[in-house]
């Protein structure tokens, strides 16, 4: 009785469609072929968020349909700052629709002032993200759920970054966005309005990341 052993394995010809990973028959030859795994960690936009449009403003997305982690990334993104409301917040990411558990945030930013003559100079802000836009100076509840409120100061030196500041949020919270998506806000604030003399022009440099989960929407299509 004899014994055959197999004397080549090669790559898979691309007419193979994806299996999971190991060895295959090529139908063609019947050639022992190594089959490539398909890639499960870049994922289609429906199963993550919708990024908002602003300047400079870009999301990397990564996990699949349940599991996942939202890159946000800010490259001299403005924003204007109301001199009567003392900040501002904008729309960054509308996440699925579905009942979302947040695991964590964090982020690492840094922010410019163009012309200290409406912002002063090394003064004390607030910035963080949640579910709704700023309204207050304090930055509380909604205004700062996904990455807690953060304290700054402000640029000393005109179009001069300031410190970069890091926060993050690591007390896990669900939200019900099973009617309505859940939306994610940038929001800054400045304390003391004497500090803000008229609407201000910043710059956002850096990231965020939020990881979440989503439990589904009672009724997945």
């Amino acid at each position: 009785m004899s014994t055959r052993f197999i004397s080549r394995v090669t790559t898979h010809p691309t007419s193979l469609t994806s299996k999971d990973c190991g060895v295959d028959v090529e139908a063609t030859s019947g050639r022992l072929v190594y089959t490539a795994a398909p890639k499960t960690n870049v994922i289609a936009g429906a199963l993550g968020g919708a990024v908002c449009t602003h300047v400079g403003l870009t999301v990397e997305e990564d996990g699949g349909e349940g599991f996942h982690r939202t890159k946000v990334i800010f490259k001299d993104t403005p924003m204007v700052l109301r001199n009567t409301e003392q900040g501002v917040g904008i729309q960054i990411y509308d996440f699925p629709k579905g009942y979302l558990y947040l695991l964590g945030g964090i982020g690492d930013l840094t922010v410019t002032t163009l012309v200290l003559a409406s912002l002063n100079a090394s003064v004390a802000c607030k910035w963080g993200v949640g579910t709704l836009t700023q309204s207050t100076t304090s930055l509380t509840t909604t205004e700062q759920d996904l990455i807690d409120a953060t304290a700054f100061t402000s640029s000393a030196t005109a179009s001069v970054a300031n410190a970069a500041t890091t926060q993050s949020m690591v007390t896990p919270a669900f939200f019900d966005g099973t009617t309505t998506a859940i939306n994610a806000f940038f929001n800054i604030s400045v304390d003391q309005g004497g500090d803000i003399d008229a609407d201000a022009t910043v710059l956002i440099n850096g990231t965020l990341f939020l990881t979440w989960v989503n439990l589904g929407a009672y009724a997945l299509t």
